[in-house]
């Protein structure tokens, strides 16, 4: 095999893992949309064979964006504080790798995008997550204890801790 064919292969590759990432986004927005009556915007850019997704309320965000290099990362942002950025998948081309981080990455976006979506408050989420962990998940997860309307009960489920 030359190594234009090789390239054009590992290219077909990355091409076919992104569009599993976004479809894992996508899931996880149909899944959630139906239980909310918030007023979000959801923003989808396909640039380049880069993926950016974004959704917005009035001084809070969350963004994924998933590169044309294969690697995914997501972000939180609100007004107070300075965004939290985590490279949370750095391309690997064995598709065991891709397969386990695929398979997390669906809950994780359930979780996040339920959360988003469901107007837990991004104010106290940052107050508890740090800027750089090696563990975002579980940094999220103990912000939402304190995030959440006291009234109602947890939204999220032991299942969303990590495989």
């Amino acid at each position: 095999m030359t190594k234009a064919e090789q390239k054009k292969l590992e290219q077909v590759a990355k091409a076919e893992f992104i569009n599993t990432s976004l479809g894992c986004v996508l899931e996880a927005i149909r899944e959630s949309s139906g239980k909310t009556s918030s007023s979000t915007q959801i923003r989808i850019d396909l640039q380049r064979r880069n993926r950016y997704i974004r959704f917005h309320r009035y001084g809070e965000d969350f963004n994924i964006q998933i590169y044309r290099s294969g690697d995914v990362d997501i972000e939180f942002k609100e007004f107070c504080h300075e965004p939290r950025k985590y490279r949370i998948f750095a391309y690997d081309p064995d598709k065991e790798v891709q397969t386990s981080f695929l398979e997390q990455f669906r809950q994780d976006m359930r979780m996040v995008i339920v959360e988003f979506l469901e107007r837990a408050d991004w104010h106290t989420i940052l107050d508890f997550m740090p800027m750089d962990s090696d563990d975002w998940r579980e940094a999220f997860i103990h912000s939402l204890e304190f995030a959440v309307n006291p009234e109602e009960p947890h939204r999220w489920n032991p299942d969303w801790t990590n495989n």
